[in-house]
């Protein structure tokens, strides 16, 4: 299945740049900037910072999210 993903920032680069709430369907490509996301316990699916691909969109998408927090 799917691996750790690509890491393309600090998470407290990512934290504290700015950012903007965009459509799960759109988030693909798009780097994470959130420090809340769907998982099991203790696992998080994706860290700030880190690139949202297509199998996370779908992860959060079944969660019922439909807007996620990505760096501008």
């Amino acid at each position: 299945a799917g691996g750790r993903p690509r890491q393309a920032m600090s998470p407290r680069q990512a934290y504290f740049a700015p950012k903007e709430h965009i459509p799960v369907t759109q988030a693909e490509g798009r780097i994470y900037g959130d420090i809340r996301w769907p998982c099991p316990p203790a696992v998080p699916s994706i860290m700030p910072g880190e690139v949202l691909d297509k199998r996370l969109c779908k992860i959060f998408a079944a969660s019922g999210k439909t807007q996620v927090k990505v760096v501008k």
